[in-house]
């Protein structure tokens, strides 16, 4: 068995950074472009949700793919979903090519977070587990920071449909990334499908609670995400300062 050296999670990391600030710059874009074609909040929320269709129905299954094929497939995958939904609203400006965008976005997010906490957990010993989840976490963290400012900057100074592109090249960086560099990763660890299901890991163990409180914080968050440019926008706030406000 191939042993991992500390340069795979540090690209792994790396990858996670480029991936995760073109999640939060896309949800910011694609509220601020929603209002900016004069949706209304109802049609704001209504993206929202869209955004979150995929990774509510698709998590438990992109985990079970990362677990049998390896996750470098499943996160090139999603940098080609993101970036593909980047161009719809590039090629053809409009509420529907917002809602493909946010669809096909949410679809990235779900195998992008599930296949980059498994690669972290893979290339972890028992020893230095917790550390690097916590690097990992830190990593996200930035990425939160940088995306809503790149998108609030992007759009000021180059419009939505320069961002678009801006975005979508974004989105595909990780995606070369993988291809040159990450045949190394480690492969799937799970070569037959396993029994059970989501009912059986919820009643079997405390993890239900865990994730009923998860869902509340992450909930509050996306919320606050989605609402705060409408609020923002109502009192004249330019994108650069609502992607200030959210970096924040």
């Amino acid at each position: 068995m191939r042993s991992f050296e500390k340069s795979d999670l540090y690209f792994v990391f790396f990858v996670s950074l480029f991936a995760f600030t073109f999640v939060h710059a896309s949800r910011i874009f694609l509220t601020l472009y929603a209002l900016k074609l004069g949706a209304q909040s109802a049609v704001v929320g209504m993206l929202a949700a869209t955004y979150s269709a995929f990774p509510m129905i698709l998590s438990w299954q992109a985990g079970r793919i990362a677990d049998r094929i390896g996750s470098r497939r499943p996160l090139m995958f999603a940098g080609v979903c993101g970036g593909c939904g980047m161009l719809i609203p590039y090629a053809a400006p409009g509420l529907v090519s917002l809602f493909a965008a946010a669809a096909l976005n949410g679809l990235a997010f779900t195998f992008l977070v599930v296949a980059t906490q498994n690669l972290v957990g893979l290339l972890s010993t028992e020893e230095n587990r917790t550390l690097n989840f916590s690097n990992y976490s830190l990593v996200v963290s930035t990425a939160a920071f940088l995306g809503p400012l790149f998108s609030g900057f992007s759009i000021d100074h180059g419009g939505y449909e320069v961002s678009c592109l801006y975005l979508f090249l974004m989105a595909l960086a990780p995606v070369g990334m993988l291809a040159v560099w990450g045949g190394g990763l480690p492969a799937g660890t799970i070569k037959k499908r396993t029994s059970g299901g989501v009912k059986n890991m919820l009643l079997g163990s405390g993890l239900g609670r865990i994730l009923t409180t998860s869902s509340l914080v992450i909930t509050g968050i996306a919320l606050f995400q989605f609402y705060l440019p409408i609020y923002g926008r109502g009192i004249g706030l330019s994108a650069s300062a609502i992607g200030i406000v959210l970096a924040m």
